[in-house]
């Protein structure tokens, strides 16, 4: 009766009445049909009852008759917590049955991803086969589960020398929580950053594996790393539709980073008692940005004059390069970006790429914020580092900034004003009138100009005028080379007629050809190569 009684408890998980039977001198270690009570606890994964019958001294390895012990009835039934109670008290982790099954084995053997995770953790063998050679990543591959084949192959990885970061990185591409987890714990670093300027964070954003990039962002994972591309993880999840790692996102975003919050909601009275609590007024939100960005982003003229108020710095970049004067412009906001230059902005302030506020202003069609920096010194002439001008953006995009910057143009080198516009009628007066037609501006001349905003017939007067053919501007790059940058084919074979060395080679090294195709300018590729 005892024993039907003792039996019956490890099977409820009955603590109470289990405790009396012990008491009253019922053996803690009888077996019943070969299993103790301790075993039956364990596989029907009640831990309290098990951590009883462990005080009164239940023998943690005793196996039943297939040589299983408590630990592996309670990985194969993934009952974790009863797990890790049983390592916690001397259970052997390597323990196998009569086939040579480990707890390992039979875990993998039926998926219990937690329950192979913890075993890992506590140092059991991963490459320990059974009687019939078989480890437990042969048999997890055989039945087809992949979250647990992702946590051995990466610890395989690891144990053969494998870096730990790049484990990480494939993990969190694959939805792998628990092998991403076991990198961490083995010290990968969670911000690496890949060659394409991928984080591990992105590439889980990326692929929309939630659980994987609520770990990354449970341990400190940088929420604003930028990509090449200059995406975020918060722009790749919005743009793949993935609306549950969006609002993860914003979730952390506004818990980590109040003040950026505040601002972006526009709410004063929050932004005041943020910063008189200790709020830093410049505070990085990973990428470089501050509040006072996140004001220029939505046009929050009150909050950026607070935060200017308060001591925000004018001119911090992103590590982009980008400005809040640059934000400002690129979205139009004209009041925001003149309380801007009114503190101290510097108008031409570019960023990474040598983009200014004014040639933004010019590709997005703000016409008011074009106007603004113009009249507050902005040098309509500036380059990026592509060679285009805040006009010749304009001219691309067809925006009636074009008007506006041919206003501005420096009187001082009206050849390149009209050859840039493609106006032949003044180009003929001014050479007529004495006007040098190889005269420099910044590096780049008339016939440059025309050639880099394809007016053929701007270029051929020039020519038919004396203009030197392969004339080069600053870096090297001929009148040739900036047709080939935007694909003007018949520029590029009125240059060639004219004899334009067709092999040069600028100062970065890269010929002609090398530019068009970069470009995919198939037409001019072609008739370079002819």
């Amino acid at each position: 009766a005892t024993s039907t009684r003792r039996g019956c408890c490890a099977r409820t998980g009955d603590v109470e009445a289990m405790s009396q039977l012990l008491d009253d001198g019922a053996e803690v270690d009888a077996k019943k049909d070969g299993a103790t009570p301790l075993f039956v606890a364990c596989e029907k994964g009640h831990v309290d009852l098990a951590r009883l019958l462990l005080d009164k001294g239940a023998d943690v390895n005793q196996a039943n008759k297939k040589g299983r012990t408590p630990l592996f009835i309670a990985c194969q039934n993934g009952h974790v917590d009863a797990a890790r109670l049983l390592s916690d008290k001397g259970a052997e982790v390597d323990r196998a049955d009569k086939n040579g099954q480990t707890p390992l084995y039979i875990a993998c053997a039926v998926g219990q991803v937690d329950a192979a995770r913890l075993l890992v953790d506590k140092g059991a063998e991963v490459d320990r086969g059974d009687k019939r050679g078989r480890t437990p990543l042969d048999i997890a591959k055989r039945e087809g589960h992949k979250a647990v084949v992702a946590l051995l192959e990466a610890w395989l990885l690891l144990e053969k020398g494998a870096k730990v970061d790049q484990a990480l990185y494939m993990a969190c591409f694959n939805g792998h929580i628990d092998a991403a987890r076991l990198c961490l714990d083995s010290g990968a670093d969670i911000d690496l950053v890949a060659d394409d300027g991928k984080t591990p964070l992105f590439v889980a954003c990326w692929k929309g594996h939630v659980d994987t990039a609520r770990l990354m962002l449970d341990n400190g994972a940088n929420i604003y790393p930028v990509t090449k591309k200059c995406q975020t993880p918060l722009d790749i999840a919005q743009k793949n539709g993935h609306s549950s790692i969006v609002a993860l996102l914003r979730e952390h975003i506004s818990l980590k980073f109040p003040l950026h919050t505040a601002t972006k909601a526009g709410d004063l009275d929050a932004i005041t008692q943020l910063l008189d609590d200790g709020a830093s007024v410049d505070q990085d939100r990973g990428d470089g940005g501050t509040p006072l960005f996140v004001a220029c982003e939505g046009g929050r003229l009150d909050a950026a004059r607070m935060l200017l108020k308060k001591g925000a710095e004018v001119d911090r970049a992103m590590e982009d390069g980008a400005a809040p004067l640059f934000i400002a412009c690129e979205n139009g906001h004209v009041a925001v970006a003149r309380l801007l230059l009114d503190k101290g902005a510097e108008v031409d302030r570019a960023d990474e790429d040598g983009i200014t506020p004014l040639f933004i202003a010019c590709q997005e069609g703000h016409v008011d914020a074009a106007r603004l920096l113009l009249d507050k010194g902005a040098d309509v002439f500036r380059t990026t580092k592509d060679g285009q001008t805040p006009l010749s953006i304009a001219q691309t995009f067809s925006h009636s900034s074009v008007a506006l910057l041919e206003e501005h143009l420096d009187p001082k080198f009206p050849l390149h004003a009209a050859a840039r516009t493609g106006d032949v009628e003044a180009m003929t007066q001014l050479l007529d009138g004495g006007a040098e037609v190889d005269a420099k501006k910044d590096g780049a001349t008339p016939l440059y100009a025309a050639c880099f905003n394809g007016h053929v017939d701007a270029a051929r007067l020039l020519l038919d005028k004396g203009a030197a053919v392969d004339r080069a501007a600053r870096r090297g790059t001929t009148p040739l080379f900036a047709a080939c940058f935007f694909g003007h084919v018949d520029a590029v074979r009125l240059l060639l007629d004219k004899g334009a060395v067709v092999d040069r080679a600028n100062k970065r090294g890269r010929r002609p050809l090398d530019i068009a195709k970069r470009n995919d300018h198939d037409a001019v590729v072609a008739l370079l190569e002819e």
